[in-house]
């Protein structure tokens, strides 16, 4: 009885439209896990369905590699820049400070989620880097017929009509922001779909990848 009475007591879940969410963006040397290393970090947040200016957070991050001249030009970050930043463990905690509790949404959540792991683990921090929702694959499940396989960021962006209106490509606080644009797209429709919490965000996100690969088998 006791037990009944403190889970009927447990708050609701706090549903999507009310909540902050955080988007976060990495940029890296390359795409190889194992080697590459992030070289920024961008992440802005979504409160009550709404980008709050002064809610944003930015780092270049220092590394001692030699990156490609492709990457640079990709990044527009210079090597000197690089070197100049914050190193990882230095960046790390007040981004960390910075998400706090906040939900985390990425764009190919998996690429940004791998190199977190691995940059908090090499840096001393010991706190687990936690999935993060994949808009990728929460943009697949509301618009099937931009698959199958997930759209790239510049694609699921056309769709919504969202323009970069020549905003620099490749830069982490950017995407980040097109990628918060692109989430308040999403939630009205998700909303329709009678899915309010964050639960049932990953759960409608899990089952629709689950669907997908089945009807490829």
């Amino acid at each position: 009885m006791v037990k009944w009475l403190r889970w009927s007591q447990r708050p609701a879940p706090t549903a999507l439209h009310k909540s902050r969410l955080v988007v976060f963006d990495l940029e890296t040397t390359g795409l190889n896990l194992r080697k590459d290393k992030p070289i920024a970090v961008g992440a802005v947040a979504i409160e009550n369905s709404a980008l709050p200016l002064a809610d944003q957070f930015q780092a270049h991050i220092q590394q001692h590699v030699e990156s490609s001249a492709q990457a640079a030009l990709a990044h527009r970050l210079a090597r000197d820049e690089i070197g100049r930043a914050a190193p990882p463990a230095e960046v790390w905690p007040g981004f960390l400070e910075y998400l706090a509790d906040a939900p985390r949404f990425a764009y190919h959540a998996a690429f940004d989620d791998g190199f977190m792991q691995r940059s908090l683990k090499s840096s001393g921090i010991s706190r687990r880097w936690a999935a993060s929702i994949d808009v990728a694959q929460w943009v697949l499940w509301l618009h099937p017929e931009l698959g199958p396989a997930p759209p790239t960021l510049d694609r699921a962006l056309a769709f919504a009509r969202i323009r970069r209106s020549g905003r620099q490509r490749h830069d982490a606080l950017v995407d980040a922001s097109l990628t918060a644009q692109l989430i308040l797209t999403l939630l009205p429709a998700t909303r329709a779909r009678g899915i309010y919490s964050l639960h049932e965000l990953r759960q409608a996100i899990r089952s629709s990848a689950r669907l997908r690969q089945m009807r490829t088998q």
